[in-house]
C-alpha cells in the first residue's frame, strides 16, 4: 500500500479513512489525495469505494481534492455510524437515515462542524447513501 499516506489514515471502529499520494495514478495521472476506505485488513470496501472513485477519477467535474474529502468523510462517517448501530449499510430504511441526520443535528459528535439546526446535513447534500435507495432526501 505505498500510495497512502500511513500518517494520515484515521482510524475509528473497524474501518479506516486512507488518501492516496503522489505514487498512486489513474489512466497514467499522478492522483493525490484520493480518497480510500479500507477494511481492518486493509482491503478496500469495494461499493463504497467504487462511488468515491467514480467522484474523484471519472466524474471529471469533481477535480477537488477538498470536495472528495468532504465527500469521503461523510462516507466515512455514515459508514461508522452504521457499523456503530449494527445497520447493515446496503440495507437501510428512511428511519435509519431519518436517525443518522437528527443524530448529526441535534447530537453532534464534538470531532466534527455540525450544521445548525435547520441546515441540511453534509448526508443530504452529498446525496449517498440517500439516492442509492431510490431517496432524493432525508425527512
Amino acid at each position: 500500500m505505498g500510495f497512502l499516506h500511513a500518517y494520515r489514515i484515521r482510524r475509528h471502529w473497524l474501518m479506516r479513512l486512507a488518501f492516496s499520494n503522489a505514487a498512486f495514478t489513474h489512466e497514467g495521472v499522478k492522483m493525490p489525495e484520493v480518497p480510500v476506505i479500507l477494511n481492518d485488513d486493509m482491503s478496500i470496501v469495494e461499493t463504497p469505494q467504487r462511488w468515491l472513485f467514480n467522484i474523484a477519477l471519472d466524474r471529471g467535474r469533481t477535480r477537488s481534492p477538498a470536495t472528495w474529502r468532504s465527500y469521503a468523510e461523510a462516507l466515512y462517517d455514515w459508514l461508522q455510524t452504521c457499523q456503530a448501530n449494527g445497520w447493515t449499510w446496503n440495507e437501510v430504511d428512511e428511519g435509519h437515515l431519518r436517525a443518522y441526520r437528527n443524530q448529526m443535528l441535534y447530537h453532534p459528535s464534538p470531532s466534527r462542524d455540525a450544521p445548525t439546526r435547520g441546515e441540511p446535513s453534509t448526508a443530504d447534500s452529498v446525496g449517498w447513501p440517500c439516492s442509492t435507495h431510490g431517496h432524493s432526501g432525508v425527512s
